[in-house]
């Protein structure tokens, strides 16, 4: 993660409070209207609000924590207390302890709520007795000695700290969050087992001095992460081989989907599937001016930004394409999407002016938020998938199913997938499977290898 990627998860980390403070909101909502639940049950209503207030919250914490994991593997690759590094991971442990201490707070009083919450969803891999793990994250005197060395290397940093902030307005953000959350750990620390922290914390205090921030970004790590704990990031990079990348990139075409998966990636589990994320593909450069996108008003507002992502990149014909992920809808590096354990690549059934047409549609939702709803009735924020379905929907009888997911409609990159396995609106091209082949796929060897892993199949 360099200097710009530091940047993005700040936005993403701001992006994700304004997002958890509507989620406190719904969730008061939610609770108001549920009551204590007199007839003794859930209506389907509820119960579909109650998965999407928890699918939603999962999926937001889940990001929280990548976005720690990415502060950690920036830390070690070249060790320093850098304020940046600690803003961002110690405002991300706050909002983590904070939403988790909400989410506790709000239901704990009613038993039927609690039930519901720590039910499994297997069509969203959410497992059981996730509240509960969600509260037990509040008790962990783990947690507590990390918050308060976190804590305590905020009040001896506090100057250096300030200084860098005044620099950059993100940081700026962060530190207005830090100082309005950092009095909530008084509160939240009482609720610790006091037995453990009286002689822990005496230990942590002692050896504060002598801590670093890459400690502390390990143990920020592990703050609320008890719900996925077994699923946790293992030490794995994803990527696809040298060779495996330039073959594929070969055969790719402009408005090309390419659908994904990244072995022990959190946020996989939170989503349907095996194959849980998708790309829209825009070409190189070359390719994006002959189709004549140079010049339609969604690109050529952005071009400076194609412009400064060639002269930053050591490739010579870079592929570039459209994607949504936690820090929201981009304009990314193909590079970037084959930081993948897997891969495959469908076409749609369009001519190229079509196709053309469908990628200045997409590029109009270029910046745009995430969307830890998943909900496709708003376009404010779009999930990965959402960004294909608003590039191609409607065009020239284009048209998507969706399907009804945690009391939301939605398209997952599983059912694109489903699509090109029966030659309806896409069409298989080729792919990259190590767990199914060694090579890349020839379209017919990608249909076996999607008729071994989509869930509609299994």
């Amino acid at each position: 993660m360099d200097k710009i990627g530091i940047k993005q998860n700040m936005q993403t980390a701001i992006d994700l409070a304004a997002y958890l403070s509507q989620l406190k909101q719904t969730a008061g909502k939610m609770q108001e209207s549920f009551g204590m639940l007199e007839q003794g049950y859930f209506t389907p209503l509820q119960d579909e609000q109650t998965k999407q207030l928890l699918h939603s919250y999962i999926t937001s914490r889940a990001a929280l924590l990548e976005i720690v994991d990415d502060c950690r593997r920036q830390f070690d690759y070249q060790p320093s207390d850098d304020p940046e590094l600690f803003i961002l991971g110690f405002s991300i442990a706050l909002l983590l302890i904070d939403s988790a201490r909400f989410m506790r707070n709000s239901f704990k009083d009613n038993p039927y709520t609690i039930r519901k919450l720590n039910e499994p969803e297997p069509h969203l891999n959410i497992p059981a007795n996730t509240y509960q793990n969600i509260s037990q994250s509040l008790t962990s005197p783990d947690n507590a000695i990390a918050l308060i060395e976190a804590k305590q290397y905020f009040q001896e940093h506090t100057q250096s700290i300030q200084t860098f902030a005044n620099t950059c307005p993100l940081a700026s953000q962060l530190l207005r969050l830090i100082e309005n959350k950092i009095d909530t750990l008084k509160i939240s620390l009482t609720e610790f087992s006091k037995a453990s922290l009286i002689v822990r914390r005496d230990q942590a205090v002692r050896a504060i001095k002598h801590k670093t921030l890459g400690r502390l970004l390990y143990k920020i790590q592990k703050i609320g992460s008890v719900m996925v704990s077994s699923l946790f990031v293992k030490n794995h990079t994803p990527c696809l081989p040298d060779m495996i990348a330039s073959e594929l990139k070969a055969q790719l075409n402009p408005g090309d989907v390419l659908v994904t998966r990244k072995e022990h990636a959190m946020t996989n589990y939170f989503l349907p599937g095996y194959w849980p994320h998708a790309a829209l593909h825009l070409g190189t450069i070359d390719e994006i001016i002959k189709m004549g996108l140079r010049e339609q008003p969604h690109f050529s507002k952005r071009w400076k930004m194609f412009d400064a992502m060639f002269e930053n990149t050591q490739e010579n014909a870079p592929h570039f394409v459209l994607e949504s992920m936690k820090d929201g809808v981009r304009v990314r590096l193909l590079s970037t999407t084959f930081e993948s354990d897997a891969v495959a690549v469908i076409r749609p059934n369009l001519s190229t002016p079509l196709i053309t047409k469908s990628l200045e549609r997409g590029m109009y939702h270029e910046g745009k938020p995430y969307d830890f709803d998943f909900d496709f009735t708003r376009s404010d924020r779009m999930v990965c998938t959402e960004v294909v379905y608003r590039s191609y929907q409607g065009i020239e009888g284009f048209e998507f199913d969706l399907t009804k997911r945690a009391g939301r409609l939605n398209l997952s990159a599983e059912d694109l997938l489903h699509l090109a396995y029966q030659r309806k609106q896409f069409h298989p091209i080729t792919g990259y499977c190590k767990k199914h082949h060694k090579h890349v796929l020839s379209a017919d060897e990608l249909v076996n290898v999607l008729k071994n892993t989509l869930s509609i199949f299994n």
